[in-house]
């Protein structure tokens, strides 16, 4: 799967939450999705950390990382 192939699954996959939900995914997914939702350029997220164990929020206001 590359990785705009990722963008994409993970894009219809946040279109279709209805409520608040909680998901657990490696980091090359919470890139994609900071991309899709324009959180993080793809440039910029290919850059990025992702801490293990670190529980990372998004909504409304952005990004928001708890660690």
């Amino acid at each position: 799967e590359s990785y705009v192939e990722v963008q994409a699954r993970v894009s219809e996959w946040h279109r279709q939450l209805t409520a608040d939900s909680v998901a657990v995914a490696h980091g090359g997914t919470a890139r994609a999705l900071m991309v899709a939702l324009g959180i993080e350029t793809p440039a910029s997220a290919a850059d990025l950390t992702i801490e293990q164990g670190a529980v990372y929020v998004f909504g409304e206001g952005g990004l928001t990382k708890y660690s």
